[in-house]
């Protein structure tokens, strides 16, 4: 049931975000990237994800006092 429920929680969320922190996570992992090599991933990774729909629904609902609904897109 517990794992369910992250399982739940997960889906709900920004998906397009989590799939970017993976791809992010993988890089630094096995390419054996440093600071130099690393930074330009990070930097086209954060503004590939500021463009997304659910960036702007988190902004929104964060400035409204509101729960996101993210749309994994």
């Amino acid at each position: 049931k517990e794992t369910q429920a992250v399982a739940r929680k997960l889906a709900c969320g920004p998906t397009k975000a989590y799939a970017g922190l993976k791809e992010l996570a993988y890089v630094s992992q096995f390419s054996a990237a440093s600071y130099e090599t690393y930074m330009p991933y990070e930097i086209d990774m954060q503004g590939r994800m500021g463009a997304t729909a659910d960036f702007y629904e988190g902004i929104c609902a964060f400035l409204e006092k509101r729960k996101a609904v993210f749309q994994g897109k």
